[in-house]
């Protein structure tokens, strides 16, 4: 090699190893659920890992980090990243250089959840998936038969008493991103770059794009004072990206502003970085799509303003743009996991704002979604004198009259303990009494009334139903009186005959 060659071959080493440094290639991080750091630790079904807890529970994870690529071209350590979570399908918790993190979970739902990290390159890992099911109260009702009588022993069908409905939950998954971004001015506004993410769960875990038409759509509301200054990409799971619209100096078209921005943020070059001085305008909806028909690249649009499209084009599948890069780029990515726009403003003096996108796939791909059903374990009251209880009876023996209230306890098989209290009324037996001991003459009826009891019937020894009775029997009498509330008391009465006196035998002379 002579010297001009190689002076040639060292410059061109030098020129790759300095773009390099500069902008080294990614090295894919590899990110795992540490099961058995996990609280609770989940469950696997059909290789689905599953997180069951109790409403207001909280779910503590913790991230499991590879760097199998660590060191070729940058240093990598969980200290220097920033870990996502999505531990519900709308909320995403960032921790940099953090690898746990904790949710409580106040509403009772099935949710997709997910851990990933960016790396201190801006390099994206693996998205590793799984699903918290969250149990609902079971008890819909009590039906108890109040009020009872003192003195009784009560026995309740434990079984029956409440209305227990196993909860049972029905999942769909949605991909859209429903939260308003600002978007300020790229070069002058820390950090330049801008993300949104949706996670996408509900795929099979080795499902993959295969073809272009797996994404039949893209679409993005938003608005922005300058189109010209925006590039746009789909970055997948596993870090692969396409340009769904790359930035260009300005033309008829690009100098429009997409959407329709409020006048106060065109009229503020000064304030490009804070949101609360360029207040939001109207978003518009850009769509782009290589299954439906549309009108090429957004860039090469040839009449002003055709870049604004209105929603109501987007059930007629109208006016869609291609992609600067095919969604062919997007081929072997992992259909679960998280999907992120990324977007650059490369001049100064613009901002806007998203308000939504959408990420619309294939629906054919889509599984049928995931539901679960928490059943019941066992059930249990509490509460005084209570002799024994089970799932099936429980009987109490109450001290006394008034209202007691016992705890109605369902346990679910997540191990959740549902309580509602149950008011049982305990009332008062009759105050009755019927006349002391007494004696009478033989064969003379006597009238039998006992003290007042209102509303009470009656029922006496002798068969009848009366308030008093008249009789010429002797021996024990008896009367049960119940009252309004089918509680009964009995009193008792001897009631005695004198007897007939021996006939006199009267002599005549």
């Amino acid at each position: 090699m002579n010297i001009k060659a190689f002076s040639a071959s060292l410059l061109l080493w030098a020129m790759v190893y300095c773009s390099l440094a500069q902008n080294p290639p990614c090295q894919r991080a590899q990110i795992y659920f540490d099961t058995l750091n996990c609280s609770p630790q989940p469950l696997v079904e059909d290789g689905i890992l599953y997180f069951n807890l109790c409403k207001g529970d909280s779910l503590k994870l913790q991230a499991l980090t590879e760097y199998p690529e660590n060191y070729n071209f940058y240093t990598q350590h969980d200290s220097l990243h920033s870990f996502r979570w999505s531990f519900t399908d709308d909320d995403l918790i960032l921790t940099e250089g953090i690898n746990h993190a904790a949710y409580k979970y106040t509403e009772v739902n099935g949710y997709d959840i997910s851990i990933s990290l960016i790396d201190s390159n801006d390099c994206s890992s693996n998205t590793q998936i799984a699903r918290v099911r969250i149990a609902g109260n079971p008890i819909t009702g009590i039906g108890l038969d109040n009020p009872y009588c003192h003195h009784d022993t009560i026995s309740i069908s434990t079984a029956t008493i409440g209305q227990v409905i196993p909860y049972s939950y029905e999942h769909t998954s949605t991909q859209k991103f429903e939260e308003e971004t600002f978007l300020p001015d790229g070069p002058d506004c820390f950090p330049g770059y801008y993300y949104t993410d949706v996670v996408f769960s509900a795929f099979l875990p080795d499902q993959i794009i295969s073809a272009p038409e797996d994404i039949v759509s893209v679409c993005v509301n938003m608005e922005h004072t300058y189109m010209g200054d925006l590039s746009m990409y789909m970055i997948c799971p596993n870090g692969q990206t396409v340009m769904l619209k790359k930035q260009i100096q300005y033309n008829h078209l690009m100098g429009e502003p997409a959407g329709m921005p409020n006048p106060r943020s065109m009229d503020n070059p000064n304030f490009e970085c804070l949101a609360d001085s360029n207040p939001p305008g109207i978003g518009w909806n850009y769509c782009w799509s290589e299954l439906y028909p549309n009108t090429g690249s957004i860039n090469d649009g040839a009449v002003i303003g055709s870049n604004q499209l209105d929603s109501t084009y987007i059930s007629t599948v109208q006016n869609y743009f291609a992609p600067d890069n095919s969604f062919a780029g997007l081929v072997g990515c992992p259909l679960n996991g998280l999907w992120t726009i990324k977007i650059r403003d490369t001049l100064n003096i613009d901002n806007g704002y998203i308000f939504e996108w959408t990420l619309n796939l294939d629906e054919n791909l889509l599984p049928p979604g995931w539901s679960y059903f928490v059943d019941t374990d066992s059930i249990i009251m509490s509460g005084v004198n209570i002799l024994s209880t089970n799932n099936s009876q429980t009987t109490i023996a109450p001290p006394d009259t008034g209202t007691y209230q016992y705890t109605y306890t369902v346990i679910d098989d997540y191990g959740c303990h549902w309580d509602t209290l149950i008011p049982l009324v305990v009332a008062p037996l009759p105050d009755y009494h019927l006349p002391a001991d007494d004696i009478a003459c033989p064969d003379i009826e006597i009238d039998i009334v006992g003290s007042n009891c209102p509303f009470c019937s009656y029922l006496w020894s002798t068969g009848e139903n009366t308030v008093q009775i008249s009789t010429d029997l002797s021996g024990i009498i008896w009367c049960e009186v119940t009252d309004t509330n089918s509680c009964s008391s009995r009193d008792t009465m001897v009631l005695l005959r004198y007897p007939k006196p021996p006939p006199i035998n009267i002599y005549h002379e």
